[in-house]
C-alpha cells in the first residue's frame, strides 16, 4: 500500500507499508532489557508502565506488539546495523489502574 502525505514545508512524502511477516519475531531481550528497562536516556519504561507493562509480564507485551502488527500496516522508519525499523500507528486502549 502507498499513502502520500504532506510534511511540515508542504512537501509530498510517498510512504510505502507493508504488514509485518506473520513468523517475524521480536528477541525477549528487546523487552526485558530495553523497553522495560527505566533508562536515563529515551526512556519507554515509564509509559509501558502506565500501560500495565512490566518486567514480571512481558510476554503480554510481547503478545500485543504482535496483535497490533497482524492488524495494522507498518512503514519502515529507518535503519542502522542491528536493522530496519518499523513504525505502526495506532491507538491502545487500556484499563485504568486503581
Amino acid at each position: 500500500m502507498t499513502r502520500i502525505s504532506a510534511d511540515r514545508e508542504g512537501w509530498d512524502i510517498i510512504l510505502r507499508s507493508m504488514r509485518i511477516p506473520k513468523d517475524a519475531t521480536i528477541a525477549g531481550e528487546k523487552l526485558t532489557k530495553y523497553l522495560l528497562v527505566q533508562r536515563q536516556w529515551d526512556d519507554k519504561s515509564g509509559f509501558l508502565r502506565k500501560a500495565g507493562f512490566e518486567l514480571e509480564n512481558w510476554n503480554k507485551l510481547r503478545d500485543a506488539i504482535r496483535r497490533l502488527a497482524d492488524a495494522a500496516d507498518a512503514i519502515e522508519d529507518g535503519s542502522n546495523e542491528y536493522g530496519t525499523f518499523y513504525r505502526v500507528d495506532s491507538h491502545w486502549w487500556v484499563r485504568a489502574r486503581r
